[in-house]
């Protein structure tokens, strides 16, 4: 028998009616060009991010200061530690003033403070409390008794628990010294 040539193979594409999946609106983004989800919109830039923190950290020393009452050493340590905190600036005890009057309240503290808790990891909720806690030395001896409850009630907005706070309070105490329990 004489060969034959073979027959032409038929392709059939088969396009569905309706999309299998349907895509999620997207954001693209110019520098990358990555496609993202429209929730990323939602978090605040890392410039956003050091406002609102400065804020937050602006209530809560100032708040701290007006609860325990003003003292040249922690009037001087509040400003030190708000010269040196991001999205602050320059900070002078003129302007611990100003904040000490605007966030005497204690419920305006923590609003700022709980504002910025959700964008901080747990790491910067306890670095945000060791400040506090810093702050509250500059009362000296005594001063754990006059801090005590602004300390609380500001770490409480940070959503951290009191369980979380002893334990950065126990290391506070211990990188102080060196020791377990800042024992001497």
């Amino acid at each position: 028998m004489p060969a034959r040539a073979a027959a032409p193979l038929v392709h059939v594409l088969l396009h569905p009616r309706d999309p299998l999946q349907r895509l999620e609106p997207f954001v693209e983004c110019t520098a990358c060009r990555g496609a993202f989800r429209e929730v990323v919109l939602d978090v605040p830039t890392t410039e956003q991010l050091e406002h609102q923190l400065g804020l937050a950290g602006r209530a809560a020393l100032a708040h701290l200061v007006a609860s325990a009452g003003s003292t040249p050493q922690a009037t001087a340590e509040a400003v030190r530690l708000l010269s040196a905190a991001p999205g602050v600036g320059p900070y002078t005890e003129a302007r611990l003033l100003v904040d000490v009057q605007a966030f005497a309240d204690r419920a305006t503290a923590q609003r700022y403070v709980s504002t910025v808790a959700p964008s901080l990891s747990p790491a910067g909720r306890e670095d945000f409390a060791r400040r506090l806690l810093t702050l509250a030395e500059a009362w000296g001896s005594g001063g754990a008794a006059l801090t005590a409850a602004p300390v609380d009630a500001l770490t409480g907005a940070l959503e951290l628990s009191p369980a979380h706070l002893a334990g950065i309070r126990q290391q506070a105490a211990a990188g102080r010294t060196g020791l377990p329990g800042g024992a001497a």
